[in-house]
């Protein structure tokens, strides 16, 4: 390693090519920095598109212990390298500014909002969700107020922490467009493929999708692949819907090869609860499909809402009552399969709008600003 690199990404949750961490901040910046990751998935060290990876390989047991000793490692690699700018991406990594000792600028990336999140979390009991969400937010701010800089996926957090830090950046996690392979022609064959990607959980509408799409009426005309890590609560709700023999589920794949497969549905689903923190955000999902042509099946929710009938690109589930609002939106498709095609079209021509070079010009001009304070 180099005695003096920029800038130091730090997960210890999120894998190395994670989207938005690896391949899109630290590729953004690796033309004007030095860019070292620093990971937890014991896939060894490496060097790749110029950025060099390593590797804690710590075993995770005890979650406090293991928090404990990944920071002291991360301390011990941020000594030898003195970088300019450590940048982290998980909550549990804050106690890492104070082992520090302040030596480094110090930045932090709240990719989802940590104390409403906590209200949805099923493995916490339901009794006991408002204290953890209250001891979050006290431990947030606590940090938040004292870091250099704070990046946020979205502007209702930004807002809600500038009182606390100025220095606060909205990075919208926005595709690379030019990664995915848009749809070149819509030829339905005997059914119409449904796709979902993502963590598949009970607040995504996938037991209602599921349910409708396996009646008699629907079963020979959809079907629906999803791609991605399952809860075990939902897959409990699910099995009775697989015998039906028009839905698959398959496990996370690598960006590159999802870059490949999705101009090969003819739908994209992204139908999430109304949870508060919901109503605020651009689920990645919605873009990543327009990015590759699809129309998409949405939720009311105001940003998604929005980006549809701007976009003209799909149709909207009434989340007050979904199974109806569903079913309503799978006969309006059987009734003119060849809509798809102009409502895919303009998912691909309305995404240019979001493409992720505005987010790195912006991340570039935030360390610039954070550094000119050296």
């Amino acid at each position: 390693m180099k005695s003096r690199v920029g800038i130091v990404h730090i997960t210890i949750l999120h894998g190395r090519y994670d989207t938005r961490i690896f391949q899109k901040e630290c590729l953004s910046l690796r033309n004007s920095y030095d860019v070292i990751l620093i990971v937890n998935d014991h896939l060894g060290n490496e060097v790749t598109d110029r950025i060099s990876i390593v590797d804690l390989n710590l075993r995770r047991g005890n979650r406090f212990i293991w928090v404990r000793n990944s920071v002291n490692r991360i301390n011990e690699i941020l000594e030898d390298v003195r970088p300019r700018i450590v940048h982290i991406h998980d909550p549990e990594l804050l106690w890492l500014y104070c082992k520090t000792e302040q030596k480094f600028r110090f930045v932090f990336d709240l990719h989802d909002d940590l104390v409403l999140q906590v209200l949805e979390k099923e493995y916490i009991p339901r009794f006991l969700r408002k204290l953890v969400s209250w001891c979050s937010s006290i431990f947030l701010t606590s940090f938040i107020k004292r870091i250099d800089g704070l990046i946020t996926a979205a502007d209702y957090m930004t807002d809600k922490y500038k009182c606390y830090n100025p220095r606060s950046i909205t990075i919208w996690n926005y595709p690379i467009i030019s990664k995915f392979k848009p749809k070149a022609e819509f030829r339905l064959e005997k059914q119409i493929k449904i796709l979902f990607i993502g963590t598949a959980y009970t607040g995504r509408s996938l037991e209602n999708l599921c349910e409708v799409i396996t009646e008699p009426e629907f079963k020979e005309a959809f079907c629906l692949t999803i791609i991605g890590e399952v809860s075990e609560l939902l897959l409990g709700k699910l099995r009775c819907f697989l015998q039906a023999g028009n839905i698959e589920i398959l496990p996370p794949m690598k960006y590159a090869e999802l870059y490949d497969i999705i101009q090969f549905y003819d739908i994209g689903f992204i139908c999430d609860y109304k949870f508060e923190r919901n109503e605020q955000i651009i689920p990645i999902k919605i873009l990543e499909y327009m990015a590759a042509g699809l129309p998409v099946i949405g939720s009311s929710l105001s940003k998604v809402k929005n980006i549809i009938q701007e976009c003209a690109n799909g149709f909207i589930v009434d989340l007050d009552q979904e199974n109806d609002s569903i079913r309503a939106i799978l006969r309006q498709i059987l009734s003119c399969p060849q809509k798809l095609k102009e409502l895919g079209t303009n998912s691909f021509n309305s995404v240019k709008d979001y493409d992720w070079s505005k987010m790195e010009f912006q991340l570039k001009e935030f360390y610039d600003e954070i550094l000119s304070d050296e």
